[in-house]
C-alpha cells in the first residue's frame, strides 16, 4: 500500500511539473489576459528576463508560444509586442470568432454531458451576477467572461477548438464585449444562462442560432467600446 501511494505521489509531481519556459509563458500570458500588459506594449526580452529573474532563452520560447496563440506579434527590427487592437483587427477577429464559436456551440450541444451543462450553468449564473454590477474595469469579470466561452469550447469534445478560439483574438474581444455589456449596451440579466439553456437542448441548430445572436449582440456599439478602451489605456 505504501509503494502505491509513493507511485501516485510521483505521478502527481510529474503531471504538475512545468518547465521554466512554461512558467514564464503562463506568467506573461496571465499578465496579458489580466490587462497588466496592454495592447501594443513592447515586450523586450532582456527586460522581461530581468523582471522574471530568468535567462533570455525561456523568455524567447514563451514569446514564440504567445505569438502562436495570437496574443503577441513580432516584426523584424521592431521586436515583439502585445497584439495591438484596431478597427481592422476587431472586424477580422470578430468574423473568425463567430465561425469558431458557432461550431463549438453545435458540438457542445451534441457532445457535452449533463454534468458539463451543470458546470456551464453555474459559471453562467456567476458571470451574469458579475455583469449586473456594471463595473467596466473589472478584470475579474472580463477574465470570467473569457473563461466561460473557452469552457464551452472545452466541452465540445474537440480540444483543438479551445486553442483555436484563444487564437481568434478572444482575449481582447472579451474585454471590448465586457465594456459593451457593463456600460454601453445593457444585456438581459440571464444573458449567459440563456445561452447554456440553448446548448442543453441538445439541438445543434438552435444552439448555433443562439450563439450567433449572443456573439453579434451589441455589434453596433463595438467600436464605441474600442474608443472607450483606447481612452483608458
Amino acid at each position: 500500500m505504501g509503494k502505491r501511494r509513493q507511485m501516485r505521489s510521483l505521478e502527481n509531481k510529474s503531471f504538475n511539473f512545468k518547465t521554466l519556459s512554461q512558467v514564464v509563458y503562463l506568467k506573461i500570458r496571465d499578465d496579458i489576459i489580466d490587462g497588466k500588459l496592454k495592447p501594443g506594449t513592447r515586450l523586450v526580452r532582456r527586460t522581461l528576463a530581468k523582471k522574471l529573474e530568468v535567462s533570455v532563452i525561456p523568455v524567447t520560447e514563451a514569446l514564440w508560444r504567445l505569438e502562436q496563440d495570437g496574443l503577441v506579434e513580432s516584426y523584424p527590427m521592431h521586436g515583439a509586442r502585445v497584439k495591438a487592437l484596431t478597427e481592422e483587427t476587431v472586424k477580422n477577429e470578430q468574423v473568425l470568432r463567430v465561425a469558431i464559436e458557432c461550431q463549438t456551440a453545435r458540438l457542445c450541444s451534441r457532445n457535452a454531458t449533463q454534468r458539463e451543462f451543470n458546470i456551464l450553468m453555474e459559471e453562467a449564473i456567476l458571470l451574469d451576477q458579475t455583469i449586473a454590477k456594471r463595473d467596466m474595469y473589472s478584470k475579474e469579470g472580463s477574465k470570467m467572461h473569457f473563461n466561460f466561452h473557452l469552457r464551452i469550447a472545452e466541452f465540445c469534445g474537440f480540444p483543438f477548438m479551445q486553442k483555436e478560439l484563444e487564437k481568434a483574438g478572444l482575449v481582447e474581444l472579451m474585454r471590448l464585449n465586457w465594456i459593451n455589456a457593463t456600460v454601453i449596451k445593457l444585456v438581459p440579466k440571464d444573458w449567459h444562462q440563456q445561452l447554456v439553456r440553448a446548448l442543453a437542448t441538445k439541438d445543434p441548430d438552435y444552439a448555433e442560432k443562439k450563439m450567433r445572436e449572443h456573439v453579434h449582440y451589441g455589434d453596433e456599439h463595438i467600436f464605441k467600446a474600442l474608443k472607450q478602451w483606447e481612452k483608458d489605456l
